[in-house]
């Protein structure tokens, strides 16, 4: 049948080459593309969103899909421009000091932006088929791109992120090479860390905020990146590509969001959180230690609690960027600042000390002083029965340093137990994150 046909349209073209019917009907099918590009523009101007859906059809039976798509595409990227104006203008007119507003305002236009994908892309799978959602979402990503950039540089501005990372990363950096330097030599005593010069606890408590809220816009950012890439992904697999051209579609994808601003702009905010969490702990840490404090029921270092709960908060923070080099740095530093400041530089330090000695007589006493009030001490608090420090008035002058060394083997059996629960929380937390993370991919 199909041969007759073709011998057909050869006779007729023969006969008179004017009327050749393949030139006749790529002529119609050229006054119609034309006729539906017109119409798109019409409805695109009226917003009449049933209409141009309809047409994207129209476009894929005329055998013009690119440029359907390619309409489209503008189409949705002017709906979505117009939507992040409105976003941010509301938000430039409300108070900049309100809570969280970069991060709120990138939920919003990434939201935003994913709904739209997801109800529009589906448009394209059904009347153009598989293997054009990347197309589509290309051209979007393009004005995410734009405005998120655009909301993260506000916040950078607000917060002056740039020249505080810049001094964070100096001072982190000098607290390190002054460790390295003192490796050598004994570690530096208690004194020395709380004459520290660093602590800037007032400065801790506006940078928290900030750490937040930067973390914010990475999770965020990472979620609609995971969302259109597995979007793209599906796609692509249904396409029934060979594999040549598949592992060449796979390669134009990954260059794509390899020179993404939106994936530049989450490294960029990963790099900055890590100065601002890791300065962050050290320094909270270093206060912590400043306190001399005792804890009379188990009789251990107040500070001890303190510390693991500021290491743990880090951590959870840290995870949930959900970053691995960014978890690997972040545990690492955190194992650093435990062992260089709480172990080594204070706790270290008292135990190398030795238990202080003095004459016969004192240590007669002591003991008598110890014996006396042991009954009075629960035995399953700490390792070690210590006297209460006014007990030790009468005793002499190195009374207490005395208790403060008994008080030191308490801390450490306190800090093993705590340092064995946190193993666990972050354990059972990376996997509740790595459970997460395969049922969105």
């Amino acid at each position: 049948m199909e041969r007759d046909i073709i011998s057909l349209i050869s006779l007729l073209s023969a006969d008179n080459p004017d009327n050749n019917p393949l030139t006749t009907l790529d002529d119609s099918r050229q006054i119609l593309v034309k006729m539906a590009v017109e119409k798109f523009d019409e409805y695109v101007s009226k917003r009449d969103e049933k209409n141009i859906v309809y047409l994207l059809k129209i476009f894929f039976l005329l055998g013009e899909t690119n440029e359907g798509i390619r309409r489209f595409s503008i189409y949705l990227c002017s709906y979505i421009s117009n939507k992040c104006e409105l976003l941010i203008t509301t938000n430039k007119s409300s108070s900049q000091s309100s809570e969280f507003v970069s991060a709120n305002l990138i939920t919003e236009i990434l939201e935003f932006v994913a709904d739209t994908l997801k109800n529009n892309s589906m448009h394209v799978e059904t009347y153009c088929g598989p293997g054009n959602i990347f197309g589509l979402v290309s051209s979007v990503h393009c004005v995410v791109d734009r405005y998120v950039k655009c909301v993260v540089e506000r916040f950078y501005a607000y917060h002056h992120l740039d020249e505080l990372c810049s001094m964070l990363k100096k001072s982190n950096s000098n607290s390190l090479s002054s460790k390295r330097h003192d490796s050598s030599a004994q570690s530096i005593n208690r004194d020395k860390i709380l004459d520290s010069s660093e602590l800037g606890s007032d400065r801790v408590l506006v940078i928290e905020p900030i750490i937040v809220e930067t973390l914010q816009i990475i999770t965020c950012s990472e979620l609609y990146l995971r969302f259109i890439q597995r979007r793209i992904s599906a796609d692509i697999k249904q396409s029934n590509l060979t594999e040549d051209d598949f592992k060449k579609k796979s390669n134009e994808i990954s260059k794509f969001f390899e020179s993404s601003q939106l994936v530049c702009q989450v490294q960029d905010l990963l790099s900055k959180y890590l100065n601002l969490e890791q300065y962050y702990l050290r320094v909270t840490i270093m206060k912590a230690l400043s306190s001399d404090e005792v804890d009379k029921s188990s009789n251990v270092w107040c500070f001890i609690d303190d510390v693991f709960f500021i290491t743990k908060k880090s951590l959870i923070r840290s995870l949930s960027s959900g970053n691995v080099d960014t978890i690997c740095a972040m545990v690492n530093h955190s194992c650093s600042i435990l062992i260089d400041l709480m172990v080594n530089d204070f706790l270290g330090n008292i135990i190398r000390t030795g238990f202080p000695s003095g004459w016969v007589q004192d240590a007669y006493n002591y003991v008598q002083n110890s014996v006396a009030v042991a009954g009075s001490l629960s035995s399953s608090s700490s390792i070690v029965n210590v006297p209460t420090v006014s007990s030790f008035n009468m005793i002499g002058p190195n009374a207490l340093a005395r208790y403060h060394f008994l008080v030191t083997l308490n801390s450490i059996e306190a800090s093993q137990k705590n340092l064995l629960s946190l193993v666990n929380h972050l354990e059972s937390e990376l996997n509740l994150l790595y459970q997460n993370q395969e049922i969105n991919s």
